[in-house]
């Protein structure tokens, strides 16, 4: 009902809570802050369905999704005076492989042209390019 993220000072390491965005499924990992904007990985395996109770996804265009469908997508925020909040940019939506969860844990910009992600999974360690 009233998202947050925390700040830290570097001065003395004090926390402040900043306002944020409501974005169901989990952050994670996000990119380095270019022009007050960075981006996301936001994740969704089913197999938390239990634990999480996932709320209407608003950011989803395909409005029959349900809570059995895995989510990977990228989307991008930007920080504001007001706090962090979600811009007008389109998520990336992954393309699933053959419909598995692959837990991105890893992103990072690769110039003007996308984005490097990554996987953590044994005994198969995924890197992926992402082009926009």
């Amino acid at each position: 009902k009233d998202p947050y993220q925390l700040s830290i000072s570097l001065n003395d390491f004090s926390l402040k809570k900043i306002k944020g965005t409501n974005i169901e499924y989990r952050i994670t990992d996000a990119t380095k802050v270019e022009k007050n904007k960075f981006w996301a990985i936001n994740y969704y395996w089913p197999g938390d369905k239990k634990n999480l109770r996932p709320g209407l996804d608003k950011l989803n265009k395909n409005k029959e999704i349900n809570s059995d469908q895995t989510i990977e997508r990228l989307v991008e925020f930007k920080i504001t005076k007001k706090g962090i909040r979600l811009t007008r940019k389109k998520p990336i939506d992954l393309i699933l492989e053959e419909g598995k969860s692959r837990n991105w844990e890893s992103i990072v910009r690769f110039g003007n042209s996308g984005f490097l992600i990554a996987t953590d999974k044994y005994p198969r360690m995924i890197l992926a390019y992402i082009k926009i």
